[in-house]
């Protein structure tokens, strides 16, 4: 069983929720707390499945959003966390 999942982590909760918007047209989407190892966010992240990551990651970066706005990241089932992209 695959329990790996891509975590989107935000600056600010406008940033969090524009977002949410506009996967949720095309990705199943959670809000989630963000994972306490991940210091530098609003508290607010998304989740979504690790295999979403290429086509997710070209939607946030077209959307017009700073790259400095937001960070995604591979969870693993120990909650493991790596950075994907910034």
């Amino acid at each position: 069983m695959n329990d790996h999942y891509l975590m989107i982590s935000f600056e600010n909760t406008h940033s969090a929720i524009r977002t949410e918007r506009l996967l949720e047209q095309h990705f199943k989407v959670a809000t989630m707390p963000t994972l306490r190892t991940v210091t530098q966010s609003c508290g607010i992240s998304l989740r979504l499945a690790a295999e979403d990551y290429e086509p997710a990651r070209k939607m946030v970066a077209e959307s017009g959003l700073s790259p400095q706005m937001y960070a995604i990241y591979l969870v693993d089932s120990n909650k493991n966390v790596l950075e994907l992209s910034k």
